[in-house]
């Protein structure tokens, strides 16, 4: 393939991976005046970035569901490898912050940080199963989910933050629109609020 035909489909799909993320159905750009198969190459990559996307789809867990979720040897490395690269000498005094996420191939991923750049990106398989919630969540963040309490029916649009499910037990906490947390525990199919 031509070089520059390349660089240009690759100029136009890096420029609707954002749009990608939102809106599968991607209108083609109007100053794309490809010939057909130009065009159907063009397809072709959207595709594969759709694809890419759904791949890339997780949802950000506490470090205590991170570490329920880790077998024992797992749970080993992260711990070394977070304790390795904050006694590092390359650190020289930067603040050290990490993040965990659920992937939606029930894999848990850590991210550390020094002053806010990404420094260590690891992959732990997931020994808990993932609800079917937590599924949901995972392709689409923002869902409509039903709290029970003792007093009836609570519905609100949520965000779910986390939604591991253990073999005894399954923890969600939940965010309203004010902000306001709710933390439920699920054991025995009892839910307490």
């Amino acid at each position: 393939m031509n070089k520059d035909i390349q660089q240009r489909i690759d100029y136009y799909a890096k420029k609707c991976t954002e749009r990608i993320k939102h809106k599968p159905s991607i209108s083609l750009p109007r100053n794309f005046k490809f010939r057909n198969e130009r065009l159907a190459l063009y397809k072709i990559r959207m595709h594969q970035l759709i694809e890419e996307q759904k791949e890339q789809r997780r949802i950000k867990i506490s470090k205590v569901d991170a570490f329920a979720g880790m077998g024992e040897i797992d749970h080993k490395v992260m711990d070394d490898e977070l304790h390795g690269l904050f006694h590092s000498d390359h650190r020289n005094g930067r603040e050290m912050t990490d993040q965990f996420f659920l992937n939606s191939d029930n894999t848990i991923t850590l991210e550390v940080y020094w002053d806010g750049k990404l420094v260590q990106d690891i992959r732990f398989n997931n020994s808990g199963k993932l609800s079917e919630q937590g599924r949901k969540v995972v392709d689409n963040p923002i869902n409509r989910f039903d709290l029970i309490g003792k007093t009836g029916t609570i519905s609100r649009n949520v965000k779910i933050i986390d939604a591991l499910e253990y073999p005894t037990s399954v923890s969600i906490r939940v965010q309203d629109e004010m902000g306001e947390e709710y933390w439920t525990g699920l054991e025995d199919a009892d839910i307490d609020q």
